[in-house]
């Protein structure tokens, strides 16, 4: 994924703050945050659960897309229209823990 946004926005991992934190750490946190009542937790836990190094998030080889009839998704085209929704001042997050 930041691959596609450097893409999209052109720019390099220069151009960005990068830290590193372990998938089971913040999955973890993200567990023990939605045990708080903290509801972003469950959006950390669930997508540092599919980064997990054991390989259980990796789909691409069981997908059936073709014998569904469902075309290629394009991840650029999604990631530009995320940002551009992003910068017209959505936020996900506004008014929740």
């Amino acid at each position: 994924m930041p691959d596609s946004l450097h893409r999209v926005l052109r720019t390099t991992d220069a151009d960005w703050d990068i830290t590193h934190e372990a998938t089971e750490k913040r999955y973890r946190d993200g567990q023990e945050e939605l045990k708080n009542g903290i509801m972003t937790g469950f959006a950390k836990l669930m997508y540092s659960r599919v980064l997990f190094p054991n390989g259980d998030g990796e789909h691409e080889a069981k997908k059936q897309n073709g014998l569904l009839g469902l075309g290629r998704e394009e991840l650029d085209l999604a990631t530009r229209r995320t940002v551009e929704i992003l910068e017209g001042g959505w936020n996900p997050l506004a008014g929740r823990g």
